[in-house]
């Protein structure tokens, strides 16, 4: 079985957000996506999380706005 285990860091390779999400996305505005425990939500570039990780799936965000799905529902 493959595992990874995913974070942020610096071209120095300084880790400046842990690693500790199943999946991360790269930011756009301000924001990245990231999966842990098979759910997803948003994080902002001090590692805090920004929307809640409770969506089954996240879009980026676009003109202010992001798709998430949850309970069967965009």
């Amino acid at each position: 079985m493959i595992f990874s285990i995913w974070g942020f860091c610096t071209a120095d390779k300084k880790i400046v957000i842990d690693c500790i999400y199943k999946f991360t996305d790269q930011f756009n505005n301000g924001m990245a996506i990231v999966v842990k425990d098979d759910m997803a939500g948003f994080i902002n570039k001090k590692g805090e999380v920004a929307i809640p990780i409770i969506y089954f799936d996240c879009q980026d965000f676009s003109e202010g706005l992001a798709a998430v799905a949850k309970d069967d529902a965009y």
